[in-house]
């Protein structure tokens, strides 16, 4: 996607963008005040300086693994954004990607940390940077944020063989809804059931013993 190429788009309230694109360039979707929903391919690499600025709409973004850097101030200005997932393969954050994202709270990191730590001092001071169990290079304090070691919620449920686990979530339809599922919370975690609609999670082959679910 080339560099300005929805630059100020005003109306654009979802994006989905295909999987044929793998980079998406600078200031590609910056000034889109009513985008709301973006869905990033599993083979975008790179996304670029300024390539998100000032989506005052957006609320939350998912970084898919594909992705290797995030450019400076991708993100910046998304006074409304509140939620960050960063993909595994993350190396490289800019500068103030996230700067001026006042309401963000929370962002989890798949992987291990980028060994550049400045992106993280633009965050809000209140901002909690959460990584997985075995990922390498978070102190307690990175760039001076605060980190946490992620560890899902515990749900429990009666289970009957005839009915399984189940439970419902909501969805707008253009997100993918993963349920995973592991006996330990420290994984490994096993994709059991992919979906983007509203819908009823029923567990097509549970286990015998306790298993842990997150989505």
């Amino acid at each position: 996607i080339g560099n300005w190429a929805f630059y100020g788009c005003s109306a654009l309230e979802s994006v989905i963008i295909p999987e044929s694109v793998t980079n998406i360039r600078e200031s590609s979707f910056s000034g889109c005040s009513r985008l709301t929903n973006v869905s990033l391919p599993p083979t975008a690499t790179n996304i670029g300086v300024n390539a998100f600025t000032y989506c005052t709409s957006l609320r939350s973004i998912t970084i898919p693994n594909s992705v290797r850097s995030i450019g400076l101030r991708a993100f910046s200005g998304c006074s409304n954004l509140a939620s960050v997932i960063v993909g595994s393969n993350v190396t490289s954050i800019g500068v103030s990607a996230f700067s001026s994202a006042d309401n963000l709270a929370d962002i989890l990191c798949r992987g291990s940390a980028p060994s550049d730590s400045a992106w993280a001092d633009r965050l809000p001071q209140d901002a909690t940077i959460y990584y997985l169990p075995g990922a390498s290079g978070w102190p307690p304090i990175y760039g001076g944020r605060s980190t946490r070691i992620f560890r899902p919620a515990v749900v429990q449920s009666s289970f009957t063989p005839d009915a399984g686990f189940q439970f419902s979530w909501t969805n707008t339809g253009l997100i993918p809804m993963s349920v995973r599922r592991a006996t330990s919370l420290d994984g490994p975690w096993t994709v059991v059931s992919t979906n983007t609609a509203t819908s009823q999670f029923v567990d097509p082959s549970p286990l015998s013993g306790k298993a842990f679910y997150q989505a």
